[in-house]
């Protein structure tokens, strides 16, 4: 049997394996490898590196089969644990990591090294969760940054023997140094993690100035917000032009290439239920925000709200845990709600990111903001230029044209015109009349102003209709509107009129064997109606028409409060007229 070192706390014995030499290493041999960890621990900056190494570094150095650090969170249980030594595979079957109980929770309580042969006799043993490997001897240091524990070391099963005086004296030591490397690690990564936040302003400022999508600019900021806040799920809510707020992007799991897995619990522990319901979350976009969700409440509040509990009332408490909603706040006023979740089981935000997330929330609404006013000052010169035009038309070309017209016919009753060309003169009068009409249907689209730069109103819909059918074959038909079309006409009822018009022009082309088309559409008396006129074959007089296509218009119009028919010219011309209305709201 070797001689037992002594304990600090006592807990029964470990005899080392039998015939086993235990190396002795000098003073000058345990310092000098002292140095080179120390050096070693020192390499780099990046803190998540620097944990890890650090527990290698003591493994190594103090030959020890496991060897682990875990860091405290707010409220000193372990909010992180970095480890040595164990496969990732039983990693992965492990049930939980340590909670900081037991054992490990006497280093919080108490900062004070812990040596001890057999971890299982101390009266303060909380076991293993399933699936941990055995272990039996233990060496254990506080870790301290600037006064404060940061969090503990920990080693275990030393392949030499147990662990000594000595070794605790070089783990203290190392310890010690550990703290200056993670608090000037901490310091090159709150550095880095400011620049990157800054780094996320800089891209969608970029995005805006360069009159991007949109939609591309929501996504934008919504993956940017999931990765540098290490959200496992991220929302985007937008009023729409009525003012309803709205979920506008939905992004799901994040950057995993970029992301700082150190704040989540690893994906693969989802059940299959949690995966289906994270997965389903795609489909909320586009959908209403409840205004009692925390997103609705931030929005209607215009604070910053963290939460445990659902971002959107969808009841996902059993995938999701810690959220945060920060409202985009530009000029005294919300322009949407930021939301951001992490997995049930994550550490909660924390100030730092907070903080970072509600900086970029800001300067993004500020982006945002520039965004919707250049593109009113942009809708302001167009419609400008289009009034300047609408001047020219009416002022200067109509009233020539008008003017032509008085003198034609002041022409064309001269007592010594022939009647042909008297005839020709009168032809030519109606044209310009006709012109005329057009002009100012015309004139009167440029004054209007449509619902948003998104919109496509009745009028260019029919237009564009009308130069489908003149590539089909057949007379290129005339049209005019007269009224406010595209102010009044919604887009359930502009979608009505252009499958009316469709229909017309093709019963038009196919049946009345005709040479002119004139397709008229009006607002008058809150109605909405269109006639297309033709100078063919006609209808034969007391015979119904059989076009199913009429059938189903008259159908849908009637649900509009409208009506169709198709019946013979009424104004002596020949030919066959298709009549459709509805009721405008």
């Amino acid at each position: 049997m070797t001689e037992r070192e002594p304990m600090i706390f006592g807990g029964g014995t470990r005899p080392t394996d039998a015939g086993e030499e235990q190396p002795v290493v000098g003073p000058e041999v345990a310092q000098e490898a002292l140095l080179a960890a120390m050096v070693d621990i020192a390499d780099g900056l990046e803190l998540e590196e620097t944990l890890h190494r650090i527990v290698t570094t003591a493994v190594r150095l103090l030959d020890a089969r496991f060897g682990a650090l875990g860091v405290i969170g707010s409220d000193t249980d372990v909010a992180r644990f970095i480890h040595h030594g164990t496969d990732p595979g039983t990693a992965e079957r492990i049930a939980h990591l340590p909670r900081g109980i037991g054992i490990l929770g006497l280093l919080t309580t108490d900062p004070r090294p812990m040596r001890m042969r057999d971890l299982s006799q101390h009266p303060k043993a909380a076991g293993f969760p399933a699936g941990h490997p055995k272990m039996t001897s233990f060496l254990g240091v506080p870790i301290m940054v600037r006064g404060e524990v940061f969090g503990n070391l920990y080693l275990t099963e030393k392949r030499s023997g147990d662990f000594s005086d000595e070794d605790q004296r070089l783990l203290v030591t190392l310890a010690r140094a550990a703290g200056v490397a993670i608090r000037n690690a901490r310091l090159f990564e709150r550095s880095e993690r400011r620049q990157a936040w800054q780094q996320g302003v800089s891209a969608v400022d970029g995005m805006v100035l360069a009159e991007a999508g949109s939609a591309d600019i929501a996504d934008e900021i919504t993956r940017r917000a999931a990765r540098l806040a290490s959200a496992a799920g991220a929302v985007l809510a937008l009023p729409d032009d009525s003012g309803v707020l709205k979920v506008t992007t939905v992004v799901i799991g994040g950057d995993v290439a970029h992301a700082d897995l150190r704040y989540s619990v690893p994906h693969s522990r989802l059940t299959e239920e949690q995966a289906e319901a994270m997965e389903a979350l795609g489909g909320l976009e586009g959908s209403v925000v409840p205004p009692a969700s925390i997103i609705g409440r931030s929005f209607a509040t215009g604070e910053l709200i963290r939460s445990e509990g659902s971002l959107l009332e969808d009841d996902l408490g059993v995938v999701f845990g810690p959220s945060l909603a920060l409202p985009l706040r530009a000029r005294n006023r919300t322009l949407g709600v930021l939301g951001l979740r992490r997995l049930a089981g994550d550490l909660p935000f924390d100030d730092e990111v907070i903080e970072l997330a509600d900086a970029f929330a800001a300067q993004t609404a500020l982006a945002l903001s520039f965004g919707d006013e250049r593109r009113e000052r942009d809708r302001l010169a167009i419609y400008e230029e289009r009034d300047r035009i609408a001047r020219d038309l009416h002022d200067l070309v109509i009233q020539r044209l008008f003017a032509t017209g008085m003198m034609l016919e002041g022409a064309a009753r001269l007592a010594d015109l022939p009647p042909v060309f008297a005839d020709r003169v009168s032809a030519a009068v109606d044209e310009l009349d006709g012109t005329i009409k057009e002009i100012r249907t015309t004139i009167f689209g440029l004054n209007e102003v449509g619902d948003g730069p998104t919109w496509v109103g009745a009028r260019a819909r029919v237009l564009a209709e009308i130069e489908r059918a003149s590539v089909q074959g057949g007379p290129r038909p005339s049209v005019t509107f007269a009224g406010p079309v595209d102010s009044v006409v919604d887009v359930e009822r502009a979608g009505q009129l252009v499958a009316a018009v469709r229909e017309g022009l093709s019963n038009a082309v196919r049946h009345a064997r005709c040479k002119r088309i004139e397709v008229q559409v009006a607002v008058t008396d809150a109605l909405l109606t269109l006639a297309v006129l033709d100078d063919g074959v006609g209808v034969p007089a007391g015979e119904a028409p059989r076009v199913s296509g009429l059938s189903n218009l008259d159908r849908r119009a009637q649900a509009l409060g409208g009506g169709c028919e198709l019946r013979a010219r009424g104004d002596g011309r020949g030919g066959a007229e298709l009549r459709w209305w509805v009721e405008l709201e």
